[in-house]
């Protein structure tokens, strides 16, 4: 009788957990916000001496830009193709400058 109830129960342990893992849930750990003044001054002076390269990641993300016909490309434009460049430096994301 013991391994009547011993499977029983394992059985109706299984099935709830699955039941449990088959349930749809929304992933909420991240979100992605757009960084205000604060953080975009906070990350410049971070990275000390290192600013004045940032600017020039972002220049060159503009030329790049340019060069496959974006003219005038909107701030929205320039932060969506800087958000792939990160400060080889100190790996601050370049983008939050734009």
């Amino acid at each position: 009788m013991p391994d009547r109830s011993r499977r029983r129960f394992l059985t109706s342990t299984s099935l709830g957990l699955a039941a449990l893992a088959a349930a749809p849930t929304v992933a909420r750990a991240f979100s992605l916000e757009e960084p205000n003044e604060d953080i975009r001054r906070t990350y410049e002076l971070a990275c000390g001496d290192h600013a004045a390269y940032h600017r020039e990641l972002v220049a060159e993300v503009k030329q790049i830009l340019a060069a496959e016909g974006y003219e005038n490309p909107d701030e929205s434009r320039i932060r969506e193709a800087a958000a792939a460049v990160n400060c080889r430096f100190c790996g601050c994301p370049v983008s939050d400058l734009v």
